[in-house]
């Protein structure tokens, strides 16, 4: 007897499967959903930024004719700023896709690895997603991410989701084999 979740050789020790996968599937609900929103969140932003997108020349170009307007700038000074947020500009929109990109992807992961959280399968996953939730600038609420990230660490931790897990992959593995 190694002492791992997945080790019931006698009948004494054995639990009932069924139990062990309603017990870590109650522990998990919650921080799954939340990984789940986070992704959506992050899906969101995507949404919005293809909106933003049209109108960054205008906004740029507002920030511009503020700083030509303003009579405290020297000529020089006017000069560098409107320099300043032209380059800022041409950076943003370079990266703009490629970023709106990575947080697509990002997002994608979060969901599933949530989605494999509810229903305890691929550990693995589940622990990428739950930390990539609480990366700032990829994830869709970092304040969120951080949360229900952590949340979903902790809870993979407990004794009673790794004996759901396990549980959960000797049911595949027996439906299998009939």
């Amino acid at each position: 007897m190694s002492g791992y979740p997945d080790d019931r050789d006698d009948e004494l020790d054995r639990r009932d499967d069924e139990l062990d996968i309603r017990t870590a599937k109650s522990a998990v609900i919650v921080p799954a959903i939340g990984l789940i929103v986070v992704a959506a969140f992050g899906l969101l932003s995507i949404v919005s930024g293809i909106i933003q997108f049209p109108g960054l020349d205008a906004a740029f170009d507002e920030q511009i004719d503020q700083v030509e307007a303003n009579p405290q700038f020297t000529a020089e000074q006017k000069k560098q700023q409107v320099q300043m947020w032209n380059q800022l500009r041409d950076v943003t929109k370079a990266a703009w896709f490629p970023l709106y990109g990575i947080i697509g992807l990002v997002s994608i992961l979060i969901f599933v690895g949530g989605f494999k959280l509810m229903n305890l399968s691929s550990p693995g996953l589940v622990y990428l997603s739950a930390i990539l939730s609480f990366v700032p600038c990829v994830s869709g609420c970092c304040f969120l991410g951080l949360v229900f990230g952590i949340w979903a660490l902790v809870v993979m931790g407990k004794p009673e989701v790794k004996a759901g897990f396990a549980a959960r992959r000797r049911a595949a593995y027996s439906s299998d084999a009939n």
